[in-house]
């Protein structure tokens, strides 16, 4: 009986384990914003696939909001990446350099706007201010905690 009895605490505890949801509160995923910034500097230096232009940029907590618009049909098979050429670390400047990065499939003439939040804890760190300059966007982007 006691085998049975450490059989079933192992099952349960097994399933358990698996049934929990792997989000941790505590890492630097931003769950309120759309897409997590990418830090890549080879994909950075790379042109946008398709054409775009920023309308708006604005940062609330740690989500920059881009509104930008291109050509296209709907707009529903649009995919946006946003790409830092470095993370911000110790001793930096705080300053990076951001890129939005559209691939657009659609070749409707139609012209549609869009905006898309992406997160930054990843490249602002813990940082007390870090500047960013947004590609294709007049003037600095800032965060200060």
């Amino acid at each position: 009986m006691r085998i049975f009895k450490l059989f079933v605490f192992y099952i349960c505890t097994l399933f358990f384990a698996l049934s929990c949801n792997n989000d941790n509160d505590n890492d630097n995923s931003t769950s309120e914003c759309d897409f997590d910034t990418i830090i890549d500097l080879d994909l950075y230096e790379v042109p946008s696939p398709s054409f775009y232009t920023i309308l708006n940029a604005e940062i609330e907590d740690e989500c920059l909001a881009v509104t930008f618009g291109a050509s296209g049909c709907d707009g529903e098979s649009w995919e946006v990446q946003l790409v830092s050429d470095f993370p911000i670390v110790a001793g930096s400047s705080g300053e990076s350099n951001l890129s939005l990065k559209l691939t657009n499939p659609e070749v409707c003439a139609a012209y549609f706007t869009k905006t898309y939040s992406f997160g930054l804890s990843v490249i602002h760190g813990n940082h007390i201010r870090t500047m960013f300059s947004l590609e294709g966007w007049e003037g600095l982007l800032q965060i200060e905690n």
